[in-house]
């Protein structure tokens, strides 16, 4: 499970960092502290939905499906009111400002896919697995 949880931890800033060569913002210090950030929120939005999967006993699809019911919607509205906070910088004309907006917005069009899409799909896998293992254990005892 911690392995869904560091991929989308550890993909998010290099994704980030990414667009910034994209974008010609170079990596000065405003830049790497705004990366440091990244690691922070999509640790937050992928932590909000694994707290749900990792607090119960077994793992089951619908779990899963009750996962992202119950924390897909706040993990929406504080990816919105992020972006909606973080939009006064953009008409700013310091670089400092700008470069804030445009990682924070890059943070969150990435982290928010990772924790609503990605890390399911790994659980999903995750129980298949353990299903098929199941299956193949009893089939081998019956042997």
């Amino acid at each position: 499970m911690f392995l869904a949880v560091n991929f989308a931890i550890a993909s998010v800033p290099i994704r980030v960092t990414s667009f910034m060569a994209f974008w010609n913002i170079n990596l000065d210090t405003i830049s790497l502290i705004n990366i440091v950030l990244c690691g922070g929120i999509s640790l937050d939005f992928s932590a909000q939905i694994s707290h749900v999967f990792i607090s119960s006993s077994e793992l089951s699809v619908d779990q899963i499906t009750e996962a992202l019911y119950l924390v897909g919607y706040p993990v929406l509205q504080n990816a919105t009111s992020t972006v909606t906070d973080v939009c006064v910088f953009s008409e700013a004309r310091a670089s400092i400002f700008r470069t804030f907006f445009k990682t924070m917005c890059l943070v969150i069009s990435f982290g928010v896919p990772h924790s609503l899409i990605c890390i399911p799909i790994f659980f999903i896998f995750l129980f298949f697995w353990k299903v098929c293992l199941n299956i193949h254990s009893q089939i081998k005892n019956q042997l």
